[in-house]
């Protein structure tokens, strides 16, 4: 919240015109979903531009390698993109501001290395030869980057450059592909999307070097965060590996093979990918409108603690700090329910002008309730971590996770017309749990921040 957010709320409401507020809604979108919301149209315009060429068999290969790529990226640089962004906050707070790019170089090269050996491994293992193993490894390396460049990029204030990179990033894959065709099998498409999501890294990367300060030797101090907060790391283990649990469920158990470890589920794939685009606007709303507000309260009700303020000021500060927070969260639940209340109205619409098959249509909108509950799960468990409350936080997403898988399978089990349903019953518990929680301790706030500050004493 160092930068980023605060600068796009200022475009969306100050008088600079509906192309800077266009401006911010799309950079806050990026910002948050960048990698994931390029993944989908690179697919859509890579199946229509160079996909025409490829065999049935070939276009599932090309589609799966995707889909695992952007799920196993997800899950293992989610797992210490908690605890990092945590580092980062540490640093802010303390003012070391020399010492956030040097724990970018780190990072960058430390998960750079881990991946390239597991994209290789994979790569092999599924059968692929040596040029589909290099450009895979590459697209799975580049993927990653890209995630682990997003906790750093709230830091700057360079909005109108960060959307150019993505908007670059995305015409180079279509670029690429027009160009390499359909010549080359799965290896020309993969090359294009790799081409583009390594682009954009490299634009990214530029642009955190540009705006931090360069002084501190590089040090492996920000993976000492993943010891110091083991539950941040199993929170964000947790809520990742819960968006895919259920995806692999369905793979595993009811799912299509394609290549020795590559298993797929067309039906469930389909109606959750398209499911996920309709929470574009929680996502990005909740940077401008709730964290950045949110946050500003926040801050001014733990200064009137920590500055010794009277009791009828700190109690004061919190109810400006919970109202904030429950305007903040009523904002996003009308547009970001009003958006998935039209996805459920108009999907047949909707599937029809994607030359969807009608069989998905009953999938599609079980899958549109559960993001709907996930994208809000996701924000309680930050506003939990937040007020540090991290062993709640951890609870709300590892009941996801389990729930998920555990639904999952019950409704592989029952049949078609239950598809979908456990995903949503399992967003609807976890996010029922997370707001019970958060509620019971919003009360208490102050004692639970001085009794933590006197034990760490």
């Amino acid at each position: 919240m160092a930068g980023i957010g605060f600068e796009l709320r200022r475009m969306l409401h100050g008088d600079r015109g509906i192309t800077a507020r266009l401006q911010a809604l799309l950079t806050a979108t990026m910002v948050t979903a960048g990698p994931w919301l390029i993944t989908m149209l690179a697919l859509v315009l890579v199946s229509v531009i160079g996909g025409a060429g490829l065999s049935p068999g070939e276009n599932d290969v090309f589609r799966t390698l995707i889909t695992y790529t952007f799920a196993a990226s997800m899950v293992t640089v989610g797992a210490v993109q908690m605890p990092m962004t945590r580092y980062l906050a540490d640093l802010l707070h303390d003012r070391q501001y020399d010492k956030i790019l040097p724990a970018f170089v780190v990072a960058t090269g430390c998960i750079g290395v881990c991946q390239t050996v597991i994209g290789i491994v994979f790569g092999y293992a599924v059968g692929l030869d040596d040029s589909e193993v290099l450009v895979t490894t590459a697209l799975y390396v580049a993927v990653s980057l890209n995630w682990l460049a997003m906790a750093w990029l709230t830091v700057i204030r360079e909005h109108a450059r960060i959307l150019g990179a993505f908007v670059v990033g995305l015409s180079t894959v279509v670029a690429t592909t027009w160009l390499l065709g359909d010549r080359h099998g799965i290896f020309g498409p993969l090359a294009a999307y790799a081409a583009g999501q390594g682009l954009t890294f490299l634009l990214l990367a530029g642009l955190i070097g540009r705006a931090l300060e360069h002084g501190s030797k590089c040090t492996m101090a920000i993976f000492g965060c993943v010891l110091k907060y083991p539950r941040l790391l199993a929170v964000g283990f947790c809520y990742s590996a819960g968006i895919w649990i259920d995806k692999a469920v369905f793979w595993w158990t009811d799912g299509v093979a394609i290549a020795p470890l590559l298993q797929h589920h067309p039906l469930y794939d389909s109606s959750c990918f398209l499911a996920y685009l309709t929470i574009i606007p929680a996502l990005a709303l909740n940077l401008i409108v709730l964290e950045t507000r949110f946050y500003e309260r926040y801050r001014r009700f733990y200064a009137s603690l920590t500055q010794g303020q009277p009791l009828e000021e700190i109690e004061w500060q919190r109810a400006e700090m919970n109202e904030t927070l429950r305007e903040g969260a009523i904002t996003l639940l009308r547009w970001q329910g009003l958006f998935t209340v039209l996805a459920i109205c108009f999907a047949p619409q909707i599937l029809a002008w994607l030359d969807m098959p009608d069989g998905i249509l009953r999938t599609f909108r079980m899958a549109c309730l559960g993001a709907f509950f996930q994208v809000f799960l996701l924000i309680t468990i930050l506003v939990l971590l937040y007020f540090d409350l991290q062993r709640r936080a951890l609870i709300a997403a590892a009941s996801f996770l389990i729930l998920n898988g555990g639904l999952a399978w019950l409704t592989v089990t029952s049949g078609y017309a239950t598809y979908g349903a456990g995903y949503a019953v399992a967003g609807f518990v976890s996010l029922a749990f997370a707001w019970l929680s958060l509620q019971q301790a919003l009360p208490k706030l102050e004692y639970m921040a001085l009794t933590r500050a006197a034990l760490s004493r």
